[in-house]
């Protein structure tokens, strides 16, 4: 027989495929509040918690859920059900105000941090481009949300690399310059055409 907390979860990822986040929430909060709930089915729970709640521009909550979610992968030495794309996305889709993003931004990168996780944040950053790209966004709206990432970033090491790729892609964006990709080493420009769906560069 599957668990009942399972069963909840499902039916919560189904409710969510839906569209009906609020039904969805409803039983992702059952899932966590359940004491029968395995530590990784409560960990998914928060996970899909926490991205919704940044799809609705609910900042605070969400990074609660999100820190809770993290605290638990870690015990169970995995990593986060949600890649950190989902939520970068989740962030810039919900507000086009540079003044929104700051503070969920640095509140991202504390609970990475945390947890010592920021190269998976740092991936996330660069493979967010790629949903970037078909985001309405024009040139000043890039511009923002490029400042707004690496003005937070700029004091963790771990994140070095991956802003100086994550920059580049924003001046293709805003470009559509092939030719920006140059200021990268080759295999930092790999990365960069493979996120932007560009070809293979001989």
């Amino acid at each position: 027989m599957i668990p009942k907390p399972v069963l909840f979860g499902v039916r919560a990822a189904a409710l969510l495929e839906l569209g009906r986040s609020e039904e969805a929430i409803a039983d992702y909060s059952t899932v966590c509040e359940m004491s029968s709930t395995p530590k990784f089915a409560k960990a998914d729970a928060l996970s899909d918690w926490a991205l919704i709640l940044l799809q609705q521009g609910e900042w605070n909550h969400a990074i609660d859920k999100l820190e809770n979610a993290l605290d638990l992968s870690s015990e169970l030495e995995q990593t986060c059900p949600n890649c950190a794309h989902d939520y970068i996305d989740a962030i810039a889709r919900a507000s086009t105000r540079e003044e929104a993003w700051k503070p969920v931004v640095d509140q991202l990168l504390a609970v990475y941090a945390k947890q010592n996780v920021l190269s998976l944040l740092g991936e996330g950053l660069v493979r967010s481009l790629g949903s970037l790209r078909r985001a309405l966004f024009n040139e000043q709206g890039l511009r923002a949300w490029h400042r707004t990432w690496v003005t937070a970033g700029k004091p963790f090491e771990q994140l070095k690399i991956p802003l100086r790729i994550f920059s580049v892609g924003i001046e293709f964006l805003i470009k559509s310059d092939a030719n920006v990709l140059l200021d990268l080493a080759k295999e930092e420009r790999q990365i960069l055409r493979d996120v932007l769906g560009l070809d293979v560069q001989k």
